[in-house]
């Protein structure tokens, strides 16, 4: 989805089909046009699809949950990096 994203050992690495998803998950929070739009990613990997809905709307306010720590430490390395912690 653009963005530069950290990957470790363990954790899902993006494929086309993520990006599908995060192309659909974006049109429809545009169509839904929420001031602020609220987004639950689970078993989120590499919280790709979390930090590019984070970065693309800037207003929305994500949370990403999984039950690998690897995944969980990628996804809070990849929020630093992309300044969207607190978000």
């Amino acid at each position: 989805m653009g963005l530069k994203l950290v990957v470790a050992p363990g954790v899902l690495v993006p494929r086309p089909e993520t990006e599908l998803l995060g192309s659909t998950a974006l049109n429809v929070l545009r169509e839904l046009n929420r001031p602020v739009p609220r987004v639950v990613d689970m078993c989120c990997g590499a919280g790709n699809l979390a930090c590019a809905i984070g970065y693309k709307v800037p207003t929305a306010r994500v949370w990403a949950s999984d039950l690998t720590d690897s995944c969980v430490e990628t996804t809070c390395r990849n929020v630093a990096h992309l300044g969207l912690a607190g978000r």
